[in-house]
């Protein structure tokens, strides 16, 4: 390609929508045209040639055996839609290459490189903009020049082409499948992570409702000295216990886990009520967490692990089978006229 080719292939790179015009005969005798000629051919191409009833837009006939096949398309069409028509008149005309532009986007392709679809033939697809790059350029003189195609060189260019393509196609799925592999552990290790946090969670919630219950617990025996010896006895000074809590994370969400719920009254008694008027045990677990601001797994362990170390069916299976009262007065033995009145 001498320089007067390569500049008239970056004044084609420059041009405007405007300028190439919005029909398939604008596109073909403004960019299509001078663009072949930038790679040897003349003028004396043959237009509207046969086929199927049809007519090709640019047919360069046989050299050297060969022949190239060129559709042209109005600008900034989607290529996509017309690639089954390409394929017939390739099937029919069995050329070496066969290219379709719409004056935006050239696209090359291989038609007798062995593949399940057309579509896949595609050796090279660039923009006009890329006519700007002499590497670029330089690719796709091998495959497109008169010269080459002439002397059968073109044959060669192809098969190396299509061989570049097969071989880092293969590299990026090997990679791919390398990075996925790492990835998953990556992920697997995440979820183990948040496994682990929402265990030490509900540990944290627990514990704190335990410094809770033991504040009220002193709380109630000092009352009751005082009242049993008609004595005053100086309220011990409060300890503020710092427990630790989560902060906020990335995305924002509020911290969950507050002080001061009790197993009967906050958890276990509205949990057993949802699930009693036909609320799934998972719904019922949800809305209690929201409402009481903990976790889902907090409010799932106050109804097991805290209630006899018990697991979820069982739990739920107490409440349908009516043997949750029973099993509520075993536990809370203090507490049985309430459960009648609650349950």
């Amino acid at each position: 390609m001498n320089e007067n080719q390569r500049q008239e292939l970056r004044r084609l790179a420059e041009l405007s929508s405007d300028i190439i015009g919005d029909n398939e005969n604008n596109v073909k005798y403004r960019f299509i045209i001078p663009f072949l000629e930038s790679f040897g051919y003349d003028k004396n191409l043959d237009f509207e040639h046969a086929a199927q009833g049809n007519r090709i837009d640019i047919f360069i006939d046989t050299i050297s055996g060969h022949c190239i096949l060129i559709e042209a398309k109005s600008y900034d069409r989607n290529l996509d839609d017309y690639l089954p028509q390409l394929k017939r008149y390739c099937d029919e005309k069995r050329p070496i290459l066969a290219m379709i532009c719409n004056g935006e986007q050239i696209r090359l392709y291989s038609p007798f490189w062995r593949k399940p679809d057309f579509s896949d033939t595609l050796i090279y697809s660039i923009s006009r903009h890329d006519l700007l790059d002499d590497h670029i350029v330089s690719r796709v003189e091998a495959i497109l020049s008169k010269e080459f195609l002439e002397n059968n060189t073109i044959i060669e260019n192809i098969e190396k082409r299509e061989k570049e393509i097969t071989d880092v196609t293969k590299m990026l799925d090997s990679l791919s499948a390398d990075y996925q592999l790492e990835i998953s552990a990556i992920e697997s290790s995440i979820h183990n992570i948040e496994n682990q946090i929402l265990s030490f969670q509900s540990q944290i919630d627990s514990q704190k409702e335990q410094v809770t219950n033991k504040k009220h617990e002193v709380e109630h025996k000092i009352e009751k000295l005082k009242n049993e010896h008609f004595f005053f006895i100086p309220q011990p000074q409060e300890t503020n216990l710092t427990l630790p809590t989560p902060s906020r994370n990335e995305t924002g969400r509020r911290q969950l886990g507050r002080k001061g719920y009790e197993l009967f009254d906050d958890y276990l008694i509205p949990i057993i009520r949802l699930i009693k008027s036909g609320v799934s045990h998972t719904e019922a677990f949800h809305k209690i967490a929201k409402e009481l601001d903990v976790t889902y797994q907090t409010a799932n362990a106050q109804c097991t692990i805290r209630f006899g170390n018990i697991s979820t069916a069982d739990f739920v299976n107490l409440i349908k089978t009516n043997k949750i009262k029973s099993y509520m007065k075993e536990m809370f033995p203090d507490r049985i006229d309430e459960i009648e009145k609650e349950l």
